[in-house]
């Protein structure tokens, strides 16, 4: 689509006077969303029409006035034969000069028009302002629910390329004897020593508990990490503690916060590297 030949076109002019049809005003409300260029122009046009009613909203010159009196009373009156007593109770008829009249009459109608057109103007654009401070927030919220959809897509595709790459092992977690429905993954990169644990099998901790991934190096277990469950855990895979390697990895229940070695008897899952 030209956008400049669409701001050429005059419908954003006719949409910020109120004159488009429904049709349009949804048109232009619809493209203002999608190019920031015709937000731009409608802004701008905003701007140019406010200022144009405020200096159309002027008072009368003074010279006006003036010339008005001095035309009005330079005018030779009609008394014909009435006497003078009964024209000083009747009202005095005035053959005033028909440049003058014009004058006056065009300009109070211009005055008039001006009162009228400026209101209308100054009323037109308080709705404007309105709807356009409106779409602003609309377009403000789409921006940034795009920049987080974004920001999810670029983390989705780093796992994707993480869980592609052939130094990626995955390592199964099976339940103990004690939770045999438990079951968790854990996918580690020996290359980049990256660690990203797959915890949707397993149900919430508990009250004031958390789990702990540990890693068994040389028969020692070793901190990868505090988690739980929530509604985000649920559906991602969790970024844990790099390591250097070992011979498995586990996950036992821990008081919140973790601990500084596995409590066995809380052991829920275990796996073999």
């Amino acid at each position: 689509m030209d956008i400049k030949e669409y701001i050429k076109s005059g419908i954003l002019e006719n949409y910020v006077f109120g004159t488009a049809s429904g049709q349009e005003r949804q048109e232009v409300e619809c493209m203002s969303h999608i190019y920031p260029e015709i937000k731009v122009e409608l802004t701008a046009l905003q701007d140019t029409i406010e200022l144009l009613a405020k200096k159309a909203a002027v008072n009368p010159p003074d010279g006006l006035k003036v010339k008005l009196m001095q035309a009005i009373k330079s005018t030779p009156q009609e008394h014909k034969n009435t006497p003078l007593s009964k024209v000083e109770d009747n009202i005095i008829p005035l053959k005033t000069n028909k440049i003058y009249r014009n004058l006056a009459a065009a300009s109070i109608l211009l005055l008039v028009g001006l009162g009228f057109y400026s209101a209308f103007l100054f009323s037109d654009m308080n709705k404007v302002n309105a709807k356009l401070s409106e779409k602003a927030t609309e377009i403000n919220t789409i921006q940034n629910s795009l920049a987080d959809i974004e920001s999810k897509q670029l983390a989705a595709t780093q796992e994707l390329d993480f869980l592609r790459d052939l130094q990626t092992v995955k390592v199964v977690m099976n339940g103990t004897e004690a939770h045999p429905d438990k079951l968790a993954s854990v996918y580690w990169n020996k290359s980049n020593k990256r660690v990203l644990l797959d915890a949707t099998k397993l149900p919430e901790a508990g009250l004031g508990k958390d789990y702990q991934l540990w890693v068994i190096a040389d028969g020692t277990p070793q901190d990868m990490g505090v988690f739980n469950i929530d509604d985000e855990t649920s559906i991602a895979l969790l970024e844990m503690k790099a390591v250097d390697g070992g011979q498995a990895f586990a996950i036992t229940i821990e008081p919140k916060g973790g601990s500084i070695a596995p409590s066995l008897d809380q052991l829920m899952v275990i796996g073999n590297v």
